[in-house]
Parts: C-alpha cells; sequence; structure tokens
C-alpha cells in the first residue's frame, strides 16, 4: 500500500504546484524533472543505468542546427531498462504539446517501441499520459487514438493506480514482460526483411538494365547484396554518430549511386578497417539509375516506422538472417525473382535465433563464474568457433559478452591492458577499436555452408566494431 499512497502524494503535489501556477510555459526539462519522481515511486532508480538510461537533451542552439539540416534524430527521454535489456521507452514532451490529438507525438513513440520490439511504450506532458501498444508497425498518417491504450489526464490518474502500477511498476513490467506481448502482430524483422527483398529485386534489374553486358547471376546476387549491406551500414553509423545524420539523403540530393561509390572506394575504405568496403572494381563500375535508392532511403528516414536511433544492432542481425533465406534466379520467363532457398523450405524461410537461447547457449558454453575468474591474458587466449554462423548473430553475442568481462576486469583493477588498447571517458577506461580488434582477431572464428554469408553479414564482429556505443567517434 506504501506505494500507492506515494503516487497519491506525487500527484497531490504536482496539481498544487499546477494550481500556483508554477508550470505555465514549462519546459520539456521541467517536466522530465516530474517524470523523475513519477518513476521513483514505482521502483525506478533513474541514477541507475542498469534500470534507466536518460538522454541528455539537446539545448536550443543543438536542435535548431538539427532542423536546419532537416534531421528528426531525437531519442527517447528515457528507456527502461531491466539490466542490458530495453523494456519500453518512456518520452516527455512540453505542457503545450498535445498528447491526445497530435499525430506525430504518436507516430513517434510508437515508431521507437516498434524498432527495439516493445510491447508498449509511453508518452507524457505529465498534464496528459498516454501509453501505445508497439506492436503493429506505425504509419504516419495513423490518427493519433490508433494503437493508444490508455489515456488520462492528470486528474484521472489516482484512480487508475492499477493501470500505472501495470505499465510503469518496475516489478510488474519485468515480471509481465512476456505475458504482455501480443501475439501475431507485425515485427520490424519481417516487414524490413520483406522491404529490402524488394528493393534487392529493382536493384538487380537495374544493374541489368544499365550495364549492356552479360552479368551471371550469381554475380547479381553478390553485388546486390554488397551494396545493400554498405548501404545499411552507413545508415546505422549515422545513427550512431559515425556519419553526420542525412548523410545518405546528401548523395541523393546530386548523384546517389556517383557520391556513394566514391565514398566506398576512398572514405569508407580508409575509415572502417574491415571488409565491408573492399574494393571491387566490378562494383565500381556499374552504372546504375539513381530512382532504385529513392525507395530504400525512404525506409531510413522520417515518415519510415524505422527509427535507426533505437533500433538494436541484434534486430539488424535478425532481418539479415531472414534475408539470408532468399536470392535472385530466372523463372521460366526469364524474370528475376526472390526464391526461398531450398533448405529454408521445409521452415518456410530462415528461423532467427531467439536472444534468449543465444545468450543461454554462450552462458552455458563459458559459464559467467568461470569467465569472471580468468584474467584479461586468459581471457584473450580462448578460441570460439561457430560452425555455421551465418549472420554472425553468436559471434556477435560473444564478442560483447568478453569484452565487457575485459572491460570490467580492468575497471575492477584486477587486470589492465596496455594503453594503446584503451581510451578514458568520465573516469572509466574502455577498450578503444584497436583493443576490440584484438578479441575478434585473437578469439572468434566463424565458417558457414554458405559461402556469402560472410559478405552478406552487414555485422560481423570485424563490421560491428566502429557501432559499439562507448566507442569514441573518431
Amino acid at each position: 500500500m506504501a506505494r500507492i499512497e506515494d503516487f497519491k502524494a506525487f500527484v497531490a503535489s504536482y496539481k498544487e504546484a499546477c494550481e500556483r501556477g508554477e508550470l505555465e510555459m514549462a519546459s520539456e526539462e521541467t517536466t522530465r524533472t516530474w517524470i523523475n519522481q513519477m518513476l521513483a515511486v514505482f521502483g525506478w532508480d533513474v541514477r541507475n543505468t542498469n534500470q534507466v538510461l536518460q538522454e541528455v537533451p539537446l539545448e536550443i542552439m543543438e536542435r535548431a542546427a538539427l532542423n536546419d539540416i532537416g534531421s528528426t534524430n531525437t531519442r527517447p527521454d528515457y528507456t527502461l531498462m531491466n539490466g542490458r535489456v530495453r523494456l519500453f521507452f518512456l518520452d516527455a514532451k512540453k505542457r503545450t504539446v498535445n498528447i491526445k490529438e497530435d499525430k506525430s507525438v504518436a507516430f513517434q513513440i510508437r515508431s521507437y517501441g516498434w524498432s527495439i520490439g516493445a510491447s508498449y511504450s509511453v508518452v507524457t506532458n505529465m498534464d496528459e499520459l498516454a501509453i501505445y501498444d508497439c506492436t503493429t508497425m506505425p504509419r504516419h498518417t495513423d490518427n493519433a487514438d490508433f494503437a493508444r491504450l490508455v489515456y488520462l489526464k492528470a486528474e484521472n490518474y489516482t484512480d487508475n493506480f492499477d493501470c500505472f502500477n501495470r505499465f510503469l511498476g518496475r516489478e510488474e513490467t519485468i515480471n509481465n514482460r512476456l505475458r504482455m506481448r501480443f501475439v501475431g502482430k507485425d515485427s520490424i524483422d519481417k516487414n524490413f526483411s520483406k522491404a529490402l527483398n524488394g528493393v534487392r529485386l529493382k536493384l538487380a534489374q537495374a544493374i541489368i538494365d544499365g550495364n549492356h553486358r552479360t552479368i551471371s547471376i550469381v554475380d547479381i546476387n553478390l553485388w546486390t547484396q554488397i551494396i545493400l549491406n554498405r548501404i545499411l551500414f552507413i545508415r546505422v553509423c549515422e545513427a550512431r554518430g559515425l556519419e553526420h545524420d542525412g548523410l545518405l539523403r546528401d548523395f541523393a540530393a546530386t548523384d546517389f549511386w556517383l557520391q556513394f561509390k566514391k565514398s566506398s572506394y576512398i572514405d569508407f575504405y580508409e575509415h572502417y578497417d574491415g571488409p565491408m568496403f573492399t574494393r571491387i572494381r566490378q562494383i565500381q563500375d556499374l552504372i546504375i539509375d539513381n530512382a532504385v535508392f529513392d525507395e530504400l532511403l525512404s525506409y531510413f528516414y522520417y515518415p519510415s516506422p524505422y527509427c535507426f536511433d533505437v533500433i538494436p544492432l541484434r534486430s539488424i542481425s535478425d532481418i539479415y538472417d531472414l534475408f539470408l533465406g532468399y536470392h535472385l534466379e530466372y523463372d521460366g520467363n526469364g524474370m528475376l525473382k526472390n526464391v526461398l532457398k531450398s533448405e529454408f523450405r521445409k521452415s518456410n524461410g530462415a528461423v532467427t535465433t531467439p536472444e534468449s537461447i543465444v545468450r543461454n547457449t554462450i552462458y552455458c558454453t563459458i559459464p559467467p563464474e568461470y569467465l569472471q575468474s580468468l584474467t584479461n591474458k586468459q581471457v584473450l587466449d580462448l578460441k570460439f568457433l561457430d560452425p555455421a554462423c551465418g549472420s554472425g548473430v553468436f559471434l556477435v553475442n560473444l564478442y560483447d559478452y568478453l569484452a565487457t568481462q575485459i572491460e570490467n576486469n580492468i575497471e575492477g583493477r584486477k587486470d589492465v591492458l596496455p594503453n594503446q588498447y584503451l581510451y578514458e571517458k568520465d573516469g572509466r577506461k574502455y577498450l578503444n577499436i584497436e583493443g576490440r580488434k584484438l578479441i575478434v582477431n585473437q578469439c572468434l572464428y566463424g565458417v558457414d555452408i554458405n559461402g556469402k554469408s560472410s559478405v552478406r553479414c552487414p555485422l560481423k564482429p570485424s563490421d560491428s566494431i566502429p557501432l559499439c556505443p562507448n566507442n569514441p567517434a573518431h
């Protein structure tokens, strides 16, 4: 009963502040102060990053600069966590924002939630609060009440404590996470994979139409995959701050294919130390109509529901697992088609490995208590082989597991590495890119019956190194 009493006291305090006029024209930051108090009532420690991640709000000038270049690159104010697992988002708005009627507010929070596979997410300006089902793909034309599970005004908060507790209570959220998942709804991996398959088909046809020579179906499959991988990789880099937001859109403003292949051959090749941008003369010589890239870019930026600011790398890996299940073939009439590979026909497509199974398999292979007993030198002496690596999801998760343990050893002063493998941020030492490459080069090995897996996977450990959240942008 203590929580309900604390909640009543919190709501009463907020109403009193409103009546005294203290919240007239209140900023988003003021809203965040009240949200912090509300989350504390429901068991969240906003200072603990294993429970709550807060996005540092942009200053007015910074937001203006982003608006000037047409960027909508912001992130939800709160990510509610269970350790390293993102549960749902909570976004703060100014009191002047109309939560009930504003379609763009609803589209934004639904897009964020849908992009990480959350069951629901929350948006509030404290005067109003809305909770949205995030399991259906959002469209910017949807009305504000579409997929809305709950809408409440401040005067109704205390009467709806049970609703607040169900969706915001920390213990309730964690315990009900699986039970609250909706069945049979859209998923980002299946939708995005389907979209990419459509783009691949059009890209292949554009290659055939623009280059007056015979191109084998093997080369068409290979080249379309490499091109799509590279473009997707750069979009993820934009979202992680490694490339400026809207770089691909800038290319499209002039001559997308010319600008992109030039950057791939020079800038990206030199900047990203991995096989992603290996120089391939045949691809550089291709002539491709820019119109084919317009559809692809439409999936990358607003009003697309795919929010690259928050899409986990794991989800992109899942997308590619599904993508690997298809390839291009000519049908009996000489037309190109996406065809399900024979090895996947029994299961009606590639089956992605659930994250919990990936994690448990890794923990069974090398239990946490054993890994924690090792020095960093001993960790780096370990060798792991994935005999059917596919999109690389096991290797990427294993890489992250080893990197985290090495950094924990360094933080606990249990073991150190030479400074050439480290950098410092906020008083803590992290592995730099050279340190992370050390793990990949010494510990991780993968083979696959599908020889093109290594080409088709955009997020192998070697290529995901630059996308790690603590890496310096340079």
